[in-house]
């Protein structure tokens, strides 16, 4: 038997070159899809980094044109000489009414610092017109 040529051989040796080609073809594709993941999420990070680069210089324009406000109104009282009335923290971007601004025993305002709040709300609406984010707490 071992004389006589097997044509089962041939065969056999033609599917396993086919199924080489075809696993080769199988890894090919694999590993493009890897890459085109990898290059994807890297697109992706930087895109993420120029929005938070433009949201950091968003938020450090709109810190310095607030505190140029807060300066304004610093300003205004001390030209008006009424800078105890209201008190202004341009660092930490807050306005406070001080304890001499209210009648003693009383929640309600004095009309000394009625008028510095009237000189100063005109910049107050300002504020809250620009700044959807800013808030006025009472």
């Amino acid at each position: 038997m071992k004389d006589k040529p097997n044509e089962w051989v041939s065969i056999s040796d033609l599917m396993a070159g086919v199924m080489a080609v075809v696993m080769l073809m199988l890894v090919v594709s694999v590993l493009q899809n890897k890459a085109a993941e990898a290059a994807m999420a890297v697109e992706k990070q930087q895109m993420e980094a120029a929005r938070q680069e433009e949201r950091s210089k968003g938020d450090a324009a709109q810190r310095a044109s607030l505190s140029k406000l807060l300066a304004a109104m610093q300003s205004d009282l001390q030209r008006t000489g009424e800078t105890d009335l209201v008190d202004i923290d341009i660092q930490n971007r807050r306005l406070t009414l001080p304890d001499n601004a209210f009648a003693r025993g009383s929640a309600c305002i004095t009309p000394e610092a009625k008028g510095a709040l009237t000189l100063l709300s005109a910049r107050v609406a300002t504020f809250i017109q620009d700044y959807g984010q800013g808030q006025v707490l009472v």
